[in-house]
């Protein structure tokens, strides 16, 4: 009896042994780190990245903030799925990695990237335009030194909350999408290692005269 993708998935190969490897963790993070911000660039060049808190009317304004929180979070998801993809692939070049293991790096390279993009976009938020847009409409009110009022405070409060609760459902989506990438790394390197051998028994043979 054929057993299904997802029971499959769960079981692995029966040879997962849970081990980091490093140098795949690392070009997986090195890899969505490029692809973010290469992603961002973009972004900012198109527009959408363009809000600016001290132009145009608040509401174009937070329109424009959240436009370019909108393209930040797929850029991340994006990133994320090549980031795991790149980790599953290196890793799946050892014979013991089955395609679960290749999540769990996938996985590892996501967490590295979010935690230094996090930390980048902490560090610079006050100082950094771009960084400051990235943020969304959370850190672009942030940035304002006026004195607010208590219904601005109030509505400050409000975009920080769906600014928070947007972020944890793009940042979970990203971590299922590197895993998804991990799982497809390890197979495509499997597939390619494996049709090597089968390859090299088609070659004609060679003269020796």
């Amino acid at each position: 009896m054929a057993t299904s993708g997802i029971r499959t998935f769960m079981q692995g190969d029966g040879v997962t042994t849970g081990e980091v490897h490093w140098g795949a963790v690392a070009a997986g993070t090195l890899v969505a780190i490029v692809g973010q911000m290469m992603l961002t660039l973009l972004g900012a060049g198109l527009g959408a990245a363009s809000f600016d808190h001290s132009y145009g009317d608040s509401l174009s304004g937070e329109t424009a903030a959240w436009g370019a929180y909108a393209f930040w979070a797929v850029a991340g998801i994006a990133s994320g799925f090549a980031g795991g993809w790149t980790a599953g692939w290196v890793a799946g070049s050892k014979v013991r990695t089955d395609p679960i293991e290749g999540s769990f790096q996938g996985f590892l390279a996501w967490s590295a990237t979010t935690v230094l993009i996090g930390a980048v976009v902490l560090g610079l938020a006050g100082t950094s335009a771009i960084s400051a847009r990235l943020g969304g409409p959370l850190a672009a009110k942030t940035v304002s030194t006026e004195v607010l009022t208590p219904v601005e405070q109030e509505q400050m409060a409000d975009a920080a909350a769906s600014a928070a609760l947007w972020s944890f459902f793009a940042l979970a989506i990203g971590a299922a999408a590197a895993m998804a990438g991990g799982y497809l790394g390890v197979e495509h390197a499997k597939r390619t290692i494996a049709a090597v051998p089968a390859a090299r028994t088609k070659e004609p043979a060679r003269s020796t005269v």
